[in-house]
């Protein structure tokens, strides 16, 4: 076990650090605003100008033959006079809510009962089920709904029953994350009580119920950072992105619509800012919220006791462990299995994807695994400087990364900034959109806090540099859950559809997955099941990487998971 300072040492050395002048402490972490420089760079380059240019553009008249004028305040006066933007706008953080809300209530029913399960390895495996939804690609699962219950009534028009369909779809997909978050909390707080015992009454909401409240509360508190977007690749794969129905079209399909569709790129870039600055402000919040109130309810300073669970299983833990073993099966059975029992059906021609090969496969192996190696480096350089309680301009550094973390990705002004370097259609913006993301950083500094600040605070107390103890301290005490938020990512990137379709119209430069969405499309009138048989093949590699690293998919590690952006 790290050894701990005492409380002593740790009020003296908090007292020099505040008695220190802000030149001094300037001085003494100098090797922090240096370590960030070139992922701030790659930021600035690859997010930053092109946000900047959406920001302009929706000041602007312009016109894709002549450019564009200064017009002031027009688009947004458009905008806020444009009932489908208020529409969308209602829609999304209605749909946000409903969402949140269904998955909680899921995730805190299947926590009570699964925490009933005494044997920490049936609740391990079963918790590693649970993810398996959440791995597969959307746009699988979507096309996987539609061949299993056929065309929605009124598909795509504005009729009620397409919205439950999509809301519990993503609802289904995600909720193991907070139940395994929630199964966390339990763990925590029935190992803390055993070990500071108060003589006061342990009943199963002070130990169960409540910890698990808070802590999916607290989850969906950190989603708010993405309140304003949804699955648009779900979105795609079960409907008809031409014909959605007017009054549930989200703030996303609005952008995308009027950038892409309608070539209105002022009234596009003034929707994605107003979806920004109300992301921002949500995101902020929210992340000074849970850091105020709900930190220890997400990350705890024992990796240990977030795993035990006291007491014997009882009739409801093994109802649980049969539901779940049976649902986590069907799910298999139906996503790699049932496509390959049509194989002699009859296959449309068009199934042949075009392009997709072995070579394709393993070019976009390369580009992801890339692009996550940059992203390793970025994460750790950035997320150092927030192990240090009191840093110079550290307010401020945090709000750049929410604000980064907010700007997202497969925008219009992104496809606007790779077109002009002549990187469109081509698959360098794959490289580049994937090693951008800034989400990894707040799990690790909270992860390292928690855990190892103290070992942090006694390392400058002895006088040891910071570049030393990034190297003796930082490094080795986050690799494990860095290399599986890394694995969380390759999976996003694996799975993604929306930078091929956003950045490219030529078929070559499209990613394997985009390639499978490609021939959902074609046969989408049919839905022939034999179609899954590609998706089911393609997802084999996040399933394995699920497998890989399950042991290191901790509850702290998988809140990553939940803000996609």
């Amino acid at each position: 076990m790290d050894p701990r300072i005492s409380g002593t040492n740790t009020v003296h050395l908090e007292t020099n650090a505040e008695s220190m002048s802000i030149s001094r402490r300037i001085i003494k972490y100098f090797p922090h605003y240096l370590i960030v420089i070139p992922a701030i760079f790659l930021i600035l380059i690859l997010k930053v100008i092109p946000a900047l240019r959406g920001l302009y553009l929706s000041f602007t008249h312009y016109n894709v033959f002549s450019g564009g004028s200064w017009g002031g305040l027009v688009n947004y006066e458009a905008l806020f006079q444009d009932a489908t933007f208020i529409n969308a706008l209602i829609y999304t953080l209605l749909y946000k809510s409903a969402y949140l809300v269904l998955t909680g209530l899921i995730a805190f029913g299947a926590a009570l009962a699964l925490s009933r399960i005494a044997s920490e390895r049936w609740r391990s495996w079963i918790a590693t089920g649970l993810l398996i939804p959440y791995v597969l690609p959307s746009v699988l699962v979507g096309f996987g709904v539609l061949v299993l219950f056929g065309p929605f009534a009124s598909m795509d028009s504005d009729a009620a029953t397409p919205r439950m369909a999509l809301l519990l779809t993503e609802a289904i997909k995600t909720c193991g994350i907070p139940i395994i978050v929630a199964l966390a909390a339990i763990a925590s707080k029935q190992a803390a009580a055993g070990i500071h015992s108060d003589g006061e009454g342990s009943g199963f909401w002070r130990m169960n119920g409540l910890p698990a409240l808070r802590a999916i509360a607290a989850l969906s508190l950190v989603q708010l950072a993405v309140a304003g977007t949804t699955d648009l690749e779900l979105v795609y794969a079960i409907f008809n992105s031409t014909s959605i129905g007017e009054s549930w079209r989200t703030v996303d399909y609005y952008i995308f619509k009027n950038g892409f569709m309608n070539l209105q790129l002022g009234l596009a870039s003034a929707a994605w800012t107003i979806q920004l600055l109300i992301q921002f402000c949500l995101a902020a919040a929210a992340y000074f919220l849970v850091r105020g109130k709900f930190m220890g309810d997400l990350f705890r300073p024992s990796a240990a006791a977030a795993q035990q669970l006291s007491g014997r299983t009882g009739i409801t833990g093994y109802v649980a462990a049969a539901v779940s073993a049976i649902l986590i099966l069907a799910v298999l059975f139906y996503a790699f299995v049932y496509p390959f029992l049509h194989a002699g059906v009859s296959y449309p021609a068009s199934a042949e994807v075009p392009g997709l090969s072995l070579g394709n496969v393993i070019l976009f192996l390369v580009i992801y695994g890339v692009a996550m190696g940059m992203n390793i480096l970025m994460t750790v350089t950035l997320a150092y400087p927030l192990t240090v309680r009191r840093l110079p301009g550290g307010m401020i550094y945090r709000i750049f990364l929410i604000a980064v973390l907010c700007l997202g990705t497969g925008t219009l002004h992104e496809f606007a900034f790779f077109k002009q370097l002549g990187l469109t259609n081509t698959i360098f913006p794959h490289f580049l959109v994937g090693m951008t993301n800034v989400v990894g950083v707040f799990i690790i500094k909270s992860i390292f806090n928690s855990k190892y600040g103290h070992l942090k605070m006694q390392a400058e107390q002895e006088g040891k540099g910071e570049f030393i103890t990034f190297f003796t301290l930082f490094i080795p005490k986050i690799w494990k859950p860095l290399l599986a938020i890394s694995a969380l990512h390759f999976i996003m990137l694996w799975n993604s559809i929306i930078p091929s379709i956003t950045y490219s119209f030529d078929i070559v430069a499209y990613s394997p997955m985009a390639r499978f969405y490609g021939l959902m499309r074609m046969d989408a009138g049919e839905l022939n099941p034999a179609v899954m048989q590609t998706g089911a093949i393609l997802s084999l590699l996040p399933l394995a990487l699920l497998l890989l690293f399950r042991k290191w998919l901790t509850s702290e590690v998988l809140i990553s998971g939940m803000v996609k952006k």
